[in-house]
């Protein structure tokens, strides 16, 4: 019971980011614990803290290290993001002998590798949105992909919310901007002169975020980009709809690689952890780059090659975890929040035809909807008013009360 004690005060202590306290308390627990105590307690939590203070260099690698390496022959199925890059600095041959030979190089590589993940995920935690209590999340979109939304006829996609592939954003910098800010150049992979491109499983659905203390949440150049020239409509979603999905804040740069604050409510706190994570990573990478550039330049041995190959790879899986999470600040008045989810499994995935056949899978929660505005611009809104009002009394049938309203535009836009 006194080892549960001490890890959730660790636990307490690194959400306030007081990295050495939040340790001192992981040790007196890890210290005094039995197998089952550990088997009970969150592995993933306690290699947060871990990482978090190799980082910070509130101890030694090599006692950190020795933590790692019991958690990872004990556990190694609980190791969650830091499965690879752990099963990497204990297993991999290049990095035993160097652990063997040249234990310097064996604990830089391993302090970046650690410490690059750890900031990714330090990074993507401090997007994550707790409190909708004051905002309101709005969609805007084309009338005839309302029908999406109100989905009823199979329960794997009942009353969900669709979430397109990456590929269709309209950000020529989706997923890239972040990595060149770090220093990250793009790998050349092409057969016979022709590039190959990968196949990615990133899905995700955008929303505007608006404070519901700033006065109405239409904004006419939402209305013309997305909700097709203000034809469509503009969906109010509930909050109980991402009652158990993290909504991520989409985080704005500057070309010169700096966070900006997209609106007076911001988290001046948020965007100075975020930009220090980008700091640090740049830092941490250069430092990688020019190590294996002058190890790859001494050494010919094909193994090594390999080696950094696969480390390069645990950079792009560290990567993955913030690259889309971040925006050009041309974008900034979209003031964006995003849910992002990757699935793997081919057969959840679904197709609207057209020109460009676009991809998209479902939520696996339902959805609430709580408003839905019709467009300024809209044709014969009348036709539409009926089937969403059935739809909205549906969705809200297990809940009670359906609290849905239609209505139209305040805007004046023709």
């Amino acid at each position: 019971m006194r080892t549960l004690v001490y890890f959730e005060r660790a636990y307490l202590l690194s959400e306030k980011n007081l990295t050495g306290e939040a340790y001192g308390e992981f040790r007196k627990g890890f210290d005094t614990s039995s197998l089952l105590a550990m088997d009970e307690s969150n592995i993933s939590t306690h290699l947060w803290i871990l990482c978090g203070a190799l980082y910070e260099g509130v101890d030694t690698f090599r006692e950190i290290s020795e933590i790692l390496e019991w958690l990872f022959k004990n556990f190694p199925n609980r190791l969650g993001e830091y499965t690879g890059i752990i099963t990497f600095v204990f297993t991999d041959p290049y990095m035993t002998k160097l652990r063997e030979e040249d234990r310097e190089t064996y604990e830089a590589i391993s302090c970046d590798l650690l410490s690059f993940l750890f900031k990714c995920l330090e990074i993507k935690h401090a997007t994550r949105i707790d409190d909708l209590s004051e905002s309101n999340v709005v969609y805007y979109t084309r009338a005839d992909h309302l029908r999406l939304l109100f989905e009823d006829e199979e329960e794997a996609c009942h009353y969900r919310l669709p979430l397109f592939h990456v590929n269709h954003m309209n950000d020529p910098q989706e997923g890239t901007l972040v990595r060149q800010v770090i220093g990250i150049r793009e790998k050349d992979k092409s057969v016979s002169g022709r590039r190959i491109y990968e196949n990615d499983h990133v899905y995700l659905k955008s929303f505007f975020k608006h404070d519901s203390r700033e006065g109405s949440f239409e904004f006419l150049p939402m209305w013309i980009q997305y909700a097709d020239d203000a034809k469509g409509c503009c969906v109010v979603f509930d909050a109980r709809t991402f009652g158990n999905h993290a909504l991520r804040e989409v985080i704005y740069m500057s070309d010169a690689g700096e966070c900006v604050h997209a609106g007076k409510a911001c988290d001046s706190k948020r965007y100075e952890t975020i930009q220090e994570g980008i700091d640090s990573l740049r830092e941490i990478y250069k430092d990688y780059e020019i190590r294996k550039c002058v190890t790859l330049d001494i050494s010919k041995d094909p193994r090594i090659e390999d080696s950094y190959a696969g480390m390069d790879e645990l950079v792009d899986h560290a990567m993955s975890q913030i690259s889309y999470l971040f925006k050009h600040e041309t974008y900034k008045h979209e003031n964006e929040v995003r849910l992002i989810v990757e699935e793997n499994d081919i057969e959840k995935v679904r197709v609207i035809g057209g020109k460009v056949p676009k991809v998209y899978v479902y939520n696996d929660s339902q959805t609430y909807i709580g408003e839905i505005v019709l467009g300024p611009k809209m044709k014969e809104p009348n036709n539409f008013v009926n089937y969403l009002y059935n739809q909205c009394e549906k969705m809200w049938s297990s809940v009670g009360k359906n609290p849905v309203k239609i209505t139209k535009s305040s805007l004046l836009f023709r």
